[in-house]
């Protein structure tokens, strides 16, 4: 009782010198301190007793209220408190909180705990939560029943996978208004649209923007501040901008790092790598600013390595990993948006954390990709997905390094030619 006592005590003393701080009560405020703990220590068994005596909070407050807010501040004649008397009025209160510690006793009663959390069961919970309210506008609120989905999409149709149901579900008629060479890694997803970059059928590059809202594909062409290209590597930054990397140009592959502004609408050249690629996986770094390019082609050639370009610097850190990538990585790779690449080859699945440049080598795909990306499983941070084809996609459980075939309905006998991502807002 002693104990309940004496912290209700310091509650209420705490609660006085607030009072006095948002009343510009100007006074000592250690003299405040030593009467209203005389007083309070008075009031207190009263205070003690009511919580029994009280049937509801209000109630109680009600009672106590003299004890709890009192105020002697006279309003016909107010005081003005400078800035320095305030300062020096809240810097007197964080050294009583300070003089008055947590029960340290109590404190190392404390013991850590571990605690297992159900991913998938909070993740259905989180999507039941959403769904009992009604969407009120249009555009990138209505995306978001997408939110989780893996879209799978080619010049000819787009088919999404719902992880929780292992069920797919298309839209009739396609997405795309033209047909694009090698998209495989040309789309980003960003605000409720799907964003394609390169060079159609008929030779010019566009920005074909698919709204997931109003299910309409929208064609712009690339200004003229920018090269063309197709097989074009791109990334969304999170926030405005989609960065274009490289891409199959005259023959050649280009070195170029472009961004594309989703607000304005405009392109803009914003630097070179040491070397052109094209068909290499990109991934945006947001802890530091940097596009982390893996793979792809270099020169005609597989290129076995990655290039980390930071948009601020532009300067660009070249990393090689041929000493497990083997042979051609193109497409293969995700980020967990740490300092985790993961890999997949032909051969190999391993893990190379950027920051300590060390390389874990994990259990194998029991399929060879045949030019299909792996998926980070934002959501969750716990899976990865391949998305191969009819009977051969595969949930990668990240804690238990475990490839699990999914028991799915994919129509799809390939999806090589497709671009496979995660929606995720």
């Amino acid at each position: 009782m002693s104990h309940i006592e004496s912290t209700i005590n310091n509650i209420i003393n705490e609660i006085n010198h607030i009072n006095l701080i948002i009343n510009n009560k100007q006074s000592d405020i250690n003299a405040k301190v030593n009467n209203n703990e005389e007083k309070a220590f008075d009031d207190v068994s009263e205070v003690v007793g009511s919580i029994t005596s009280c049937s509801s909070i209000d109630e109680f407050i009600n009672v106590n209220k003299d004890t709890l807010f009192a105020q002697d501040v006279d309003n016909d004649h107010p005081v003005i408190v400078n800035d320095d008397q305030l300062m020096s009025m809240i810097v007197g209160h964080i050294q009583h909180t300070h003089q008055v510690p947590y029960d340290k006793t109590a404190t190392m009663q404390l013991n850590p705990c571990c605690i297992n959390i159900d991913v998938n069961r909070l993740n259905s919970i989180r999507k039941m939560i959403e769904t009992s309210f009604k969407l009120i506008q249009t555009g990138q609120q209505c995306a978001r029943n997408y939110d989780g989905r893996i879209v799978s999409l080619s010049n000819e149709q787009i088919l999404f996978f719902m992880p929780e149901t292992s069920k797919w579900t298309s839209i009739k008629g396609g997405a795309l208004k033209s047909k694009f060479a090698g998209l495989s890694t040309s789309v980003a997803y960003a605000r409720g649209c799907l964003y394609v970059f390169g060079e159609v059928e008929y030779g010019s590059a566009i920005c074909s923007r698919y709204s997931l809202a109003d299910r309409q594909c929208y064609d712009s062409n690339f200004d003229n501040t920018i090269d063309s290209g197709n097989c074009i590597s791109v990334c969304y930054d999170g926030n405005k901008y989609i960065y274009l990397v490289g891409g199959h140009y005259e023959g050649g592959q280009l070195p170029r790092v472009d961004r594309y502004d989703i607000e304005t609408h405009q392109y803009t050249r914003i630097g070179e790598l040491p070397f052109g690629v094209c068909y290499s996986t990109v991934h945006y770094n947001r802890n530091n600013d940097t596009i982390i390019v893996v793979g792809g082609e270099k020169d005609g050639n597989d290129h076995d390595g990655a290039l980390i370009f930071n948009v601020q610097t532009l300067a660009t850190e070249v990393v090689n990993l041929k000493h497990f990538i083997r042979p051609d990585m193109s497409g293969y790779s995700c980020f967990d948006e740490k300092d985790g690449l993961y890999i997949l080859t032909n051969n190999q699945f391993n893990r190379y954390n950027l920051t300590t440049k060390r390389t874990d080598h994990l259990a194998m795909c029991p399929v060879k990709p045949d030019n299909t990306p792996i998926i980070y499983d934002r959501s969750s941070t716990l899976y990865i997905y391949l998305i191969a084809g009819k009977g051969q996609n595969y949930l990668y459980s990240i804690l238990d390094d475990k490839w699990t075939l999914i028991n799915d309905n994919d129509p799809i006998n390939s999806h090589s030619s497709f671009s496979t991502f995660l929606i995720y807002d």
